[in-house]
């Protein structure tokens, strides 16, 4: 697990916190197309590869597909903008960040591209076209394993049945409020793990919402929901420590995402194996997640919901 989505002012606030990662026990690195990180991270992973601080092999990085470049034969051309940024030759997990296509943008950079406030569909890319085009992507070495981001069961499913190289790894928000447990127990049946992005609700969501009044922002801000305190307090620990602890004990990969790329937080992120929560504590946990409050629906921008793929029409 790893800090992700660093939101960089300069170089040197992301080269400290790739360090502050690494020498903490990190070896995860999870970039996305749209984050604007990945020069940054790149640089910063160069730096510590010429030092002989650590090797590419200890590595796992990944990157996504953003949903600007899903028409098959624009997928390895946004990979190689990926793998120039990142400064490698490959990455070890390539993701389709979306199953929501969008139309493409004059310079490639706009994820979800907008015209007059309304989102602009590509509603020509077919799923199942766009995985063969990234399967090519594993057949040339840029990459080790391919998976999904934020694709339902139906669409997962879809993709599994019509696969060569099948899914590796689908990530998805997941936390004590969304957990997931249908959509991980389907995965788990196919052999697919699972990332959860957000697993402690998501960083600085609520100011985000303020600025898009159609967002709903779950309330009370998960990691100071008050059912966590007695827990964390128990065991010396914060609850985001507690949090985090509840999603590996199932078997769920996490990628935390540090306020303001806190050296320290990144820190207390990875100390959670050290203390192990009871039955009676994890069912507590559990009991959180019974409203099932999403964060990301992607619906604060106009004519999103209405895409033919959109994921959050079903259960799960």
């Amino acid at each position: 697990m790893v800090p992700t989505d660093i939101k960089a002012e300069d170089e040197e606030t992301v080269h400290t916190s790739i360090r502050a990662a690494i020498y903490s026990g990190y070896t995860h690195i999870d970039t996305g197309f749209q984050y604007q990180q990945k020069k940054f991270i790149g640089d910063a992973i160069s730096a510590l590869l010429k030092e002989g601080e650590i090797g590419r092999f200890e590595l796992f990085i990944t990157t996504m597909l953003p949903a600007n470049g899903m028409q098959p034969d624009c997928v390895e051309y946004f990979m190689k903008k990926s793998l120039a940024a990142l400064q490698t030759n490959y990455v070890d997990l390539y993701l389709v960040h979306t199953p929501i296509s969008s139309m493409r943008s004059k310079d490639d950079d706009e994820y979800f591209v907008v015209k007059d406030d309304v989102f602009q569909a590509d509603n020509n890319v077919d799923l199942v076209e766009n995985w063969k085009a990234m399967e090519k992507l594993v057949d040339k070495g840029l990459t080790r394993a391919i998976g999904l981001s934020n694709y339902n069961s139906e669409q997962v499913k879809l993709i599994y049945d019509a696969a060569r190289i099948k899914p590796a790894m689908l990530q998805v928000e997941c936390h004590a409020y969304l957990p997931q447990f249908e959509l991980f127990d389907f995965c788990e049946k196919l052999g697919i793990a699972m990332t959860a992005f957000a697993p402690l609700g998501t960083s600085g969501f609520a100011e985000f919402a303020k600025k898009n009044p159609g967002l709903d922002c779950p309330h009370p801000c998960l990691v100071e929901d008050e059912r966590l305190k007695p827990i964390a307090e128990k065991y010396g620990k914060t609850p985001s420590q507690v949090l985090l602890q509840y999603l590996v004990k199932r078997g769920i990969v996490v990628i935390p995402t540090p306020k303001e790329n806190c050296p320290h937080e990144i820190q207390d992120n990875i100390q959670i194996f050290d203390f192990s929560l009871t039955k009676e504590e994890y069912f507590e946990i559990k009991a959180m997640g019974d409203e099932k409050r999403r964060y990301m629906k992607f619906d604060h921008i106009k004519g999103m919901t209405e895409h033919p793929a959109y994921p959050f029409k079903i259960p799960f």
